[in-house]
């Protein structure tokens, strides 16, 4: 989700004095990590296609349901969008994964730089194509457009998730 992602959903609602303001962005955005390292000793046990495949139905899911964030009490507000920060990033590694065990050895280095940079363009496209619409959508209604990345990468996993059962 990215920090102006967490900063435009803080500030919707009255932002705390002080610190406490900061102190919840830097827990939002760094459930992104835990959700990185959670997702690593899952696959363990489930795949890392299992665990990108359900990070990005979650994503996608508070996505689709991020209009509705904006209208919960703050106390069920915050636990809503640091599970979208924990989910948002879990899928990351489990892709690099993924491509790290099925590449061509000659060639994993590169797939894994070319999957890298994919990702790195996405979210950058997408904190564009966010921050351009700011101006027109309202808030609540915003971060619903984000929803057809993880459809997408949904579509891509369905297949390999059914094969590896």
């Amino acid at each position: 989700m990215g920090f102006y992602s967490v900063h435009l959903f803080i500030l919707q609602f009255q932002q705390p004095p002080g610190h406490e303001y900061s102190v919840m962005v830097l827990i939002i955005i760094a459930a992104g990590g835990v959700g990185c390292i959670a997702g690593g000793y899952i696959s363990q046990k489930a795949g890392s296609s299992r665990v990108a495949f359900f990070a990005l139905l979650i994503s996608g899911l508070c996505s689709l349901c991020s209009f509705a964030f904006f209208h919960l009490p703050f106390v069920i507000f915050i636990p809503a969008v640091i599970l979208w920060g924990i989910t948002v990033a879990a899928d990351s590694p489990q892709f690099s994964t993924l491509v790290a065990k099925t590449a061509i050895p000659e060639y994993k280095g590169t797939a894994l730089t070319i999957v890298t940079c994919i990702g790195f363009a996405i979210t950058i496209v997408s904190i564009q194509f966010i921050t351009r619409l700011e101006n027109w959508l309202k808030i609540d209604s915003l971060f619903v457009l984000l929803a057809p990345g993880p459809l997408i990468g949904l579509l891509f996993l369905f297949r390999l998730v059914k094969e590896r059962k």
